[in-house]
C-alpha cells in the first residue's frame, strides 16, 4: 500500500523534509528505492499528543529502522520545524525538494582571504566547492572531518579547517606540498 521506510532516501535524507512530510502529509508521484508510487499520506500535525519530543522520537525511530543508519534529529530542529505554519495541502515530491536543509558541510562555507586572493567556499548539491579568481571553481573531496583536497587537477592542494568546541570554523589552512598557510576567514 505504501513505500518501505527502511532503505528509503526520503527517510534517511534531510530531516527538514521528513519532519514536514510527517506533519503535513504528502501526495502525488514519488520514487522510493527505484519504484514509483502515487498516493496520499495524510499529515499528523492535528494530533494533540504529537509534540516536538514525540515527533523527534518518531523521526529517530524511522531514521534507524531496518537498514537505516541516519543521524538523529535534534529536538531544537524539530521544534523549529513544528513552529512553522502548517501547509494547506500535502507536500509533493517536487515541492519538498525546494525546502532548504542543513548539511554537515555548511559550517565550512564562507569567504576566505590569503594575500590578495579571496576564495569562496560553498555547498552545492551536497558537495563542498571552492571558487577563486583566475582559478575557477573546484569540487573539494573530503579526506576526514576537517581535511579536504581539490578533487580535480591533481595539484596537491588541501584545505584544513580548525574547529572550535562549538563546531565553528576558527581557522583554515591551505596546504600545498610541505607548506601550510593560514587563510583568514572574512565571513
Amino acid at each position: 500500500l505504501a513505500p518501505e521506510l527502511a532503505g528509503s532516501e526520503w527517510v534517511t535524507g534531510p530531516v527538514e523534509w521528513l519532519a514536514r512530510i510527517v506533519l503535513d502529509g504528502m501526495q502525488g508521484e514519488i520514487e522510493v528505492n527505484g519504484k514509483t508510487w502515487n498516493g496520499v499520506m495524510p499529515g499528523h500535525r492535528q494530533f494533540p499528543n504529537l509534540d516536538a519530543e514525540t515527533l523527534t522520537g518518531l523521526l529517530i525511530h524511522m531514521r534507524r529502522l531496518g537498514s537505516n543508519a541516519a543521524d538523529a534529529p535534534s529536538l531544537v530542529k524539530v521544534s523549529e520545524i513544528m513552529a512553522l505554519p502548517p501547509r494547506t495541502t500535502p507536500w509533493t515530491a517536487e515541492a519538498i525538494t525546494e525546502v532548504p536543509y542543513e548539511t554537515a558541510l555548511d559550517k565550512f562555507a564562507g569567504k576566505y582571504k590569503i594575500s590578495f586572493i579571496t576564495m569562496t567556499i560553498s555547498v552545492e548539491n551536497g558537495q563542498l566547492r571552492v571558487e577563486a579568481p583566475m582559478q575557477g571553481t573546484s569540487v573539494l573531496k573530503q579526506i576526514d572531518d576537517t581535511l579536504f583536497e581539490v578533487a580535480e587537477g591533481g595539484d596537491g592542494m588541501r584545505f584544513r579547517f580548525e574547529l572550535s568546541k562549538q563546531g565553528e570554523v576558527e581557522a583554515m589552512y591551505l596546504q600545498r606540498g610541505d607548506s601550510e598557510n593560514l587563510v583568514e576567514k572574512v565571513r
